[in-house]
């Protein structure tokens, strides 16, 4: 009786572990993150924290360029609901298409986290 007690609250301990590990933040989700941080602080520069290193100085020019053409609440993406059109994710690697731009986003995942990249 002990023992298959102790098997069960083993088994329901690992099972809550397993559910709560998988539950990280997605691709789609994180890039939604990313956007909502940028309307909200009304800073381009908040995309730099979801940025995979080898894209940050990319990225940089990019921001610096975006900030030439007003303010990030201004945005197409500030002004509506941003939702996940399509999310494809294979291994480390994510291809996410948002509602409010057609383009495809690359993200991979690196220690953990998704982060998003630019591809040469």
């Amino acid at each position: 009786m002990k023992l298959s007690r102790s098997v069960f609250v083993l088994a329901t301990c690992s099972a809550l572990l397993l559910v709560a590990c998988g539950q990280g933040a997605g691709p789609g989700k994180t890039a939604i993150e990313m956007f909502e941080k940028v309307c909200k602080t009304n800073d381009y520069s908040a995309m730099l924290e979801y940025v995979a290193p080898e894209s940050a100085t990319l990225m940089g020019i990019g921001i610096g360029m975006m900030k030439d053409k007003g303010a990030a609440k201004d945005a197409a993406y500030c002004k509506s609901a941003i939702k996940v059109v399509s999310e494809k994710i294979t291994d480390n690697t994510a291809v996410v298409v948002l509602n409010t731009d057609e383009k495809p986003m690359d993200w991979k995942k690196i220690d953990g986290k998704w982060k998003f990249y630019i591809k040469k």
